[in-house]
């Protein structure tokens, strides 16, 4: 029942989002502020790992479920070991590591879309994203929010610092 629930959500979403196989920086977000100690607790960092090579990379998530993390695809690095970092905001973050596969979507073209689902390995008591009502759209020119981590400032060329 949770599974098909979550696989309708994950269709809405689908419908929803613009597929770009190239991060275009017309897409990005630079600058904001941080969050409010008692916002955003379902926010999660995504750390991924290569011990070989010593190197690693993170991205944001949002835990909409007890158990399932919703991500961007283009974060997973194949063959790179991923921690799920809960409770990143306000902290103490506890540290996870995932080891299912995550979920990736495709349309009916077999075509790519930047979205993902992780599963955590057990069920957390962490604060779950109040997810939108898909019929109650947000008008032209209002006012949203959203958490993630990015650049606070755009460099020469319009790098991410």
């Amino acid at each position: 029942m949770v599974m098909a629930s979550l696989t309708h959500l994950l269709f809405l979403l689908c419908v929803g989002v613009t597929v770009s196989t190239v991060v275009d920086l017309h897409k990005r977000i630079i600058g904001g502020v941080g969050c409010g100690h008692n916002d955003r607790h379902y926010h999660v960092q995504l750390r991924m790992v290569d011990k070989i090579k010593g190197q690693s990379g993170f991205c944001g998530g949002s835990l909409i479920s007890d158990q399932w993390i919703l991500t961007a695809a283009h974060c997973l690095i194949p063959g790179w070991t991923m921690f799920a970092y809960l409770r990143v905001h306000p902290g103490p973050a506890r540290t996870v590591q995932i080891t299912d596969s995550p979920v990736t979507f495709k349309d009916r073209n077999g075509k790519e879309h930047d979205i993902m689902l992780v599963k955590l390995p057990s069920k957390t008591q962490t604060q779950t994203v109040q997810l939108p009502n898909c019929r109650n759209r947000p008008k032209l020119g209002a006012t949203v929010q959203i958490a993630g981590h990015g650049a606070s400032t755009s460099g020469p060329n319009n790098e991410r610092r």
